[in-house]
């Protein structure tokens, strides 16, 4: 019997268009040059999204691979306090206790802190402007053009 060459489905002597690939392949199946992350089957075992946080792929496969990170949901604190921004959490009671040392006790009278806010700087009486000039109406001439141009010669 006749046996077609691009496909089960081909029409004896069809010169139409004839596909080059044929699209009902199971592209999963297929194993070939792809861009992907080499050895990555899509599965590290112990990579969930709580544990592992602020890494490369390849810091936490290897650290994930090696058993070397904590697992469970109770985190010590210097892991569970780590953010994409600061590798530590600051003690908020300590920073607290330093801006007290640092600015003074926080009362309007003598605190450095509370001296340049929005407040303070909007009250008219604190304004630093220049005061309005006293001759401003003077300034103004009655001379034209030519009287000028006679005067500066």
């Amino acid at each position: 019997m006749f046996q077609a060459e691009k496909g089960a489905n081909a029409i004896p002597g069809y010169t139409g268009f004839i596909p080059s690939q044929d699209y009902d392949q199971d592209l999963l199946q297929i194993q070939g040059n792809r861009n992907h992350i080499p050895n990555y089957a899509g599965f590290v075992p112990g990579i969930k999204s709580e544990n592992l946080f602020g890494k490369t792929f390849g810091k936490i496969t290897l650290l994930s691979t090696t058993h070397e990170h904590h697992r469970g949901s109770d985190l010590p604190a210097d892991i569970r306090y780590k953010s994409e921004v600061k590798e530590a959490y600051c003690d908020q009671r300590d920073q607290r206790g330093r801006d007290i040392n640092l600015y003074g006790k926080l009362d309007p009278e003598t605190s450095k802190a509370l001296a340049y806010t929005l407040s303070n700087l909007t009250h008219f009486e604190q304004t630093n402007t220049l005061p309005k000039r006293s001759d401003s109406k003077d300034r103004q001439s009655n001379l034209t053009y030519e009287e000028a141009l006679q005067k500066l010669k």
